[in-house]
């Protein structure tokens, strides 16, 4: 039982950490590394370079907002709520409800 115990406080405890600061760093530098790289396929008109480093920088922004919301899946904005949970257990009680009143009679 304590194995049991403390395997599932490592599996709580690996729950909240989320994504290693390490991790950040990289994503970081490799957004700007990729945003730059768009400036090696330069393109005669301005505007149309513009709007392409525009549309990658807002691909990448939104992948990692993504990823900052999704860090943590039981806080933030985005979360995993309890409700499948307990829809399970309200039915597994029925079915286990009905089994005793049936091995009783």
């Amino acid at each position: 039982m304590a194995s049991v115990g403390d395997n599932r406080r490592m599996r709580v405890e690996a729950m909240h950490n989320g994504l290693p600061p390490v991790l950040w760093v990289i994503l970081g530098i490799a957004g700007v590394a990729t945003i730059l790289f768009t400036f090696f396929f330069g393109a005669k008109n301005r505007r149309l370079q513009m709007v392409m480093t525009s549309i990658i920088a807002v691909v990448i922004g939104l992948n990692i907002f993504m990823l900052a919301n999704y860090n943590d899946p039981f806080s933030g904005d985005v979360t995993i709520g309890p409700d499948a949970f307990i829809v399970d257990q309200k039915s597994l009680g029925k079915t286990m409800d009905e089994k005793d009143s049936y091995e009783k009679e």
